[in-house]
């Protein structure tokens, strides 16, 4: 179990690392990006306030949301591999 753990913890890391990645990146250039409908649904719930742009918190958001989706899906459904 401790190694589907670290596994779920590593791929969320990464998952909500590269969302941050992209949204600085955006952030930076000051693109006026246009997202799907989820993000633009999710933009004013407000969960995250780090940008000025709540459509880069809206991409936060969602980030978060595949983060968990992917973490969970690791913790509970991936079979572990038998070495």
């Amino acid at each position: 179990m401790g190694s589907k753990c670290g596994k779920a913890i590593f791929d969320f890391i990464i998952i909500l690392g590269i969302t941050f990645v992209v949204a600085t990146i955006l952030n930076l250039f000051g693109t006026n990006i246009g997202l799907n409908k989820y993000a633009e649904k999710l933009r004013h719930i407000e969960l995250f306030n780090i940008y000025h742009n709540k459509k880069l918190n809206g991409l936060i958001t969602v980030g978060v949301i595949l983060a968990l989706l992917s973490s969970l899906h690791t913790l509970f459904f991936e079979k572990e591999e038998k070495a």
